[in-house]
């Protein structure tokens, strides 16, 4: 039960938070980019969960090409019909859905992701069940 409770906080806080991120950054945002911040940051959690001891450049290169794989996919999946973003004016895009610059900024996002990634593992596994 703490594991889908830990899922369900980082989904949600990636889901708010990367909204937030992109208001502040580009000034608009799509629901389809809390589904993607969400994912993108229950895959980096579970990156920082498996390998806890990696050193942080490691989870960080592995979290930035997990959030990459999952623009990727929302890119296929929404910004081809919402048209949320476009990379196409960017060195080395991939169908204007992902580009390396994109993925290096994810690289740097990761860094303060991993230490709230354990901030919320650790104050989950010392929270007392709930009963409902």
């Amino acid at each position: 039960m703490k594991n889908k409770r830990e899922y369900g906080e980082t989904a949600l806080v990636g889901g708010v938070g990367y909204c937030v991120l992109e208001m502040a950054w580009r000034g608009r945002t799509h629901w389809s980019m809390a589904l993607a911040g969400g994912a993108g940051f229950a895959a980096a959690h579970h990156i920082n969960r498996l390998f806890p001891r990696a050193p942080l450049w490691r989870r960080c290169l592995m979290g930035s090409a997990a959030i990459t794989a999952v623009e990727l996919a929302a890119g296929c999946l929404f910004n081809k019909k919402h048209q949320v973003w476009d990379y196409t004016g960017r060195p080395g895009n991939l169908g204007g859905q992902i580009c390396p610059l994109y993925s290096l900024l994810w690289f740097l996002l990761c860094i303060p992701l991993c230490g709230l990634s354990t901030a919320i593992r650790k104050k989950i596994s010392h929270s007392a069940p709930r009963t409902w």
